[in-house]
Parts: C-alpha cells; sequence; structure tokens
C-alpha cells in the first residue's frame, strides 16, 4: 500500500498553486511537507483507522507548514503521540519552516487535545488540501469557494479513502468541510468548527469519535 501512498502524495505535488490558494506539496520546494504526509498516510495505514476527520482547508500555521491536516509545529516537535492504543508520529519528521521556534494552531491543540481525551485516533484531511489566502496577500486567510475549490478537490477524498478501507464513520469540521463530504459520498455529516465555539467543537467531536 505504500506505493499507493506515495503515488496519491506526488499527483498531489503536482497541482500548481495560484495567486489565492497555495499548494505546499508542489514542486521540489514542497518535497519536505510531501514526504511528512507520505510518513503520516502510511503510518495510519498501519493503525487502520475507522474514522475520518474532515476539516475546510489547510492553515497557515498548521498544514502549511507541516503538511498534515490539523497538526502543527509543536505537535511534532513534542511527538510521538500516544492516542489510546496507538502511537502516531514515530517517524522522522520534517520541519523546514521551524528555524528558531515552532509554531502553534489553535484548531490543532484543540483537535489533539479532544483525540487524547477520548483515545481515538481518526485519519485526518481537509476539503480542499491546500491553504486558500486572499488574491495576492499569502497571510489573509479566506474560506474555500463551494465550487472551484470543494467541490473541485472532492475526488480526492474518495482516493484518499481507497487506502484506508476500513474508514466507516465520518465527520465534517465546518460547513464547507461539510460541502465536500456531501459531494464526495452523498451525506452532510456536521461538526462545529472550533473557531466558532470551543465548547461545541469539543462535545461535537468526543460524541463523533467515541458514539460511532
Amino acid at each position: 500500500m505504500s506505493s499507493k501512498v506515495i503515488k496519491f502524495v506526488e499527483e498531489l505535488g503536482k497541482i500548481t498553486s495560484k495567486n489565492d490558494l497555495h499548494n505546499m506539496y508542489y514542486g521540489v520546494q514542497g518535497k519536505p511537507l510531501r514526504d511528512n504526509l507520505v510518513h503520516y498516510l502510511i503510518e495510519m495505514q498501519k493503525i487502520k483507522p475507522t474514522h475520518l476527520f474532515l476539516g475546510e482547508a489547510a492553515g497557515p500555521n498548521g498544514a502549511c507548514r507541516t503538511g498534515i491536516p490539523f497538526t502543527d509545529e509543536i505537535t511534532l516537535v513534542t511527538s510521538p503521540h500516544r492516542i489510546g492504543k496507538f502511537l502516531i508520529f514515530q517517524e522522522n519528521y520534517n520541519l523546514p519552516f521551524a528555524n528558531e521556534f515552532a509554531v502553534s494552531e489553535q484548531s490543532s491543540e484543540r483537535v489533539w487535545n479532544v483525540f487524547r481525551n477520548t483515545g481515538v485516533l481518526p485519519l485526518m484531511w481537509n476539503a480542499v488540501p491546500f491553504y486558500p489566502h486572499k488574491k495576492d496577500n499569502f497571510y489573509k486567510i479566506r474560506t474555500p469557494r463551494d465550487g472551484e475549490e470543494i467541490r473541485k478537490y472532492s475526488s480526492l477524498i474518495n482516493e484518499l479513502l481507497e487506502l484506508f478501507p476500513a474508514i466507516k464513520h465520518f465527520g465534517a469540521i465546518g460547513r464547507k468541510a461539510q460541502i465536500g463530504l456531501v459531494e464526495a459520498l452523498g451525506f452532510p455529516p456536521y461538526i462545529k468548527h472550533p473557531s466558532r465555539s470551543d465548547t461545541e467543537f469539543d462535545t461535537m467531536t468526543r460524541n463523533f469519535l467515541t458514539e460511532n
């Protein structure tokens, strides 16, 4: 299966960036993050997750810097992590942008806290696996567009799921991710985004991970 993971990630790295959508996996400069994603997906294949945890898009301080959805540099610096009976991030992951200090991301912190508290480790992905930002302003985050982005990249969800046949439960984090799941799978589970309500996010995520 590792060859299929490598092919999936390499194809992801061939998609060119736009002036308002950054593909951090692209080209020679994206190889460290492609390697990170390959390591992560292969580790998760060994774990055989039964849940998919789908976000809206990559964030500038999370996946954009590590290559792994909902995972910031602090999470990788302090790895490996034990979630229930599983260990994750045991490989030698790259931190190409950390330099003198690692950057944290609030969503990453909240997500990994819930995973630790429930002991359940889902596969993480984003409806748009790249970083959407304002036109010609890399540091201004924008919401991914339904048509040309969410629906366009929904096919990647199906390709990813072919690598993880044990996944039976699906949770969308935010309305845009919900659209992506509807496009890919035809049904709309939903968990409130952590930036909207910390308490509701924790409760809804805990229920999703433990009631299925």
